[in-house]
């Protein structure tokens, strides 16, 4: 979903008037720019959870555990925040079970579902809950059932507008982050 690779003339304006005391340590220069990244990206994970949990009507618990980061390190200085495993299922987001009267006057079950916050919940004919999951019939028989799936909630950020707002706080927190992370070596290297 988003990547940011950071390279040696950007981690060098970002580490600020640390950045010369560190060149003179590789190892350690190269551990603070990862440790700033890590800093940013863990922020950048928590606004794409809040983002989609203000769009979707699934639980943060569960937009939680779709979303991962790739952490930097000191010989692969970028972060990556992608999404991961199967798109939730209809049954994650609001749902209600509820009656509906055909044509002819005969009660029949179904499910209202509304995946958007912005979207009125829809019925869903013939649709049922079992196991925390909506199923739908396919044919007329009793079986076969198919489980129902709302959205890749990840897929929002394929648009690139979607992006900005996540981008534009890995931008403020940059210079923070790296001159958090830069104390933090030269600390350790005894300097401060």
């Amino acid at each position: 979903m988003s990547v940011h690779r950071i390279d040696d003339e950007s981690a060098f304006r970002a580490l600020g008037k640390f950045a010369v005391y560190l060149r003179a340590f590789p190892k350690s220069y190269e551990k603070a720019v990862a440790g700033g990244l890590n800093i940013v990206g863990a922020k950048a994970r928590k606004d794409v959870i809040n983002v989609l949990s203000e769009r979707y009507w699934a639980s943060k618990g569960k937009i939680n555990s779709r979303v991962e980061v790739f952490r930097a390190r000191a010989r692969r200085l970028s972060f990556l925040i992608a999404g991961k495993g199967r798109a939730l299922t209809l049954g994650s987001f609001r749902t209600v079970p509820t009656t509906v009267t055909d044509k002819r006057g005969r009660a029949r079950q179904g499910v209202m579902a509304a995946v958007l916050r912005e979207n009125a919940p829809k019925l869903i004919q013939g649709g049922f809950l079992g196991k925390g999951l909506i199923f739908k019939r396919v044919g007329e028989e009793r079986l076969p059932i198919r489980a129902l799936y709302g959205p890749t909630l990840v897929g929002y950020f394929a648009n690139e507008e979607n992006l900005e707002p996540i981008k534009e706080g890995i931008a403020a927190n940059m210079d923070e982050a790296m001159e958090k992370a830069a104390t933090k070596e030269l600390k350790k290297l005894g300097m401060i």
